[in-house]
């Protein structure tokens, strides 16, 4: 049986770049599991792209401009402009002609949409396609609770389906307390993986498990994670 897995990048990232960044995690699972990355709907602000895109390396600028870079919302007075006019319809549209999922991985504003997606299923939310099922995990990098008051009321707490979380305490862009804090409204969760990789996914998922807290409920594990099926 083939895992199917969206996945989704962060703020100022594209697909063509996160792919690149799933490399460790896709020679970790296997075959058995299909990633599908697509890119958000919604270009950064130029001027945020002056800011971030001088910090990226040569060859992550390569992979930056493939497509440009890329949001699933952009913030202004705590209120995510594009999520309801355009995010919510592609990623319909994705359910539509790449779906049903098994689950979904999101990294930084990645990670906040995919616990939005999620609890919106999980409710039953006329906002989602009716063809995506519950899901039977997410994986969480960088996670945080979503800012925007509105969306955050529509996910109800705590919530159920089985998580992954990752993340690294000297995080800069998220600290490790917002996805400390995200982690403590899922029910029954502590699965976690600990890296040192700053605000990027892992790049050592081996070393990350053995930094990570030995009595954790692995069954979320990206070594087993077939057993949440």
């Amino acid at each position: 049986m083939t895992i199917k897995i969206l996945c989704l990048h962060g703020y100022g990232q594209n697909k063509v770049y996160f792919r690149d960044q799933l490399n460790v995690i896709k020679s970790r699972l296997g075959g058995s599991v299909e990633f599908i990355t697509i890119d958000a709907p919604n270009f950064i602000p130029n001027v945020k792209k002056q800011a971030i895109y001088p910090k990226y390396s040569k060859k992550a600028k390569k992979l930056l401009d493939a497509t440009g870079m890329k949001c699933w919302w952009n913030l202004e007075n705590n209120n995510y402009i594009g999520l309801f006019d355009n995010t919510l319809p592609y990623i319909n549209y994705i359910i539509e002609k790449y779906g049903p999922f098994n689950g979904i991985l999101g990294f930084s504003q990645g990670a906040c949409l995919t616990f939005i997606l999620n609890g919106l299923i999980e409710s039953k939310s006329p906002l989602i396609n009716r063809a995506q099922p519950p899901l039977n995990f997410i994986v969480l990098s960088s996670g945080f609770f979503p800012r925007d008051p509105n969306i955050g009321q529509l996910i109800p707490l705590p919530t159920k389906t089985p998580t992954l979380n990752i993340l690294d305490k000297e995080d800069k862009v998220v600290k490790s307390e917002y996805s400390l804090f995200l982690s403590n409204l899922i029910l029954n969760n502590n699965n976690y993986v600990f890296h040192n990789n700053g605000h990027n996914m892992p790049n050592d998922y081996e070393s990350a498990e053995k930094k990570s807290a030995p009595n954790r409920d692995r069954t979320c594990d990206l070594g087993v994670i077939s057993t949440t099926l």
